[in-house]
């Protein structure tokens, strides 16, 4: 379907464009969101993370008292599993490393584009679409010390639908990664972003941009 719509506005023969353009986006979300339906497993075999501290449920909240118009349409969110990384890559040798605990979701809702408003509606809504994640991984032995670093790298299944985020801490923790769609984050505070290191805990959490296309 992607394949034909691209050869009619190559060859000129449709006079929707905006139309087909927002139709290629749809297809293109939902085959990032099929892949990573298929590669990633779920975070049902993760360390169970620590109970909420009162800190995490003031900052939850916070996050809820920070909602706007825009996100009036969200309808939650799904958990994201760790991916595992590369077999060539080894741990020094030493004391016993271990994996952070860790809770990574996934935001999803619908978009209520130009297309889809005129095509869907509350009762029938469009397909979901990711909109952000939401990353929270602990590193007790870590209070007090140098934040934990985390890097968006290329996802080596070839997919340029996806890529990684890699979280780094070094001993005690194992690296960890996740898979998630690939599409420019949302870094202002205003927006949504927010990243932190307290008390043993990193937060990450974003919006992911929202595209728009013009004739």
């Amino acid at each position: 379907m992607q394949q034909t719509i691209d050869d009619r506005m190559a060859d000129g023969e449709s006079m929707v464009v905006d139309q087909l353009q927002e139709v290629t986006e749809l297809i293109r979300v939902e085959k990032a969101k099929k892949f990573l339906a298929q590669n990633c497993s779920t975070c049902d075999d993760a360390p169970a993370p620590a109970p909420p501290s009162v800190s995490d449920k003031e900052d939850t909240e916070q996050e809820r008292g920070h909602s706007t118009a825009a996100d009036a349409d969200e309808e939650g969110s799904e958990p994201l599993g760790a991916v595992a990384l590369p077999l060539t890559e080894t741990l020094p040798a030493g004391p016993e490393w271990r994996k952070p605990k860790y809770v990574a979701r996934v935001r999803t809702g619908y978009e209520w584009n130009k297309y889809n408003r005129v095509h869907y509606d509350h009762d029938h809504p469009p397909p979901k679409v990711v909109k952000g994640c939401t990353f929270v991984l602990h590193y007790p032995d870590l209070a007090g010390a140098k934040p934990p670093q985390y890097a968006v790298e290329e996802d080596g299944s070839g997919s340029d639908e996806t890529c990684i985020v890699r979280f780094h801490a070094g001993w005690p923790y194992e690296d960890v990664a996740f898979r998630i769609v690939n599409r420019e984050w949302e870094r202002s505070r205003k927006a949504g972003f927010r990243s932190t290191f307290d008390r043993g805990v990193l937060r990450l959490s974003f919006h992911l941009k929202r595209v728009f296309y013009r004739r």
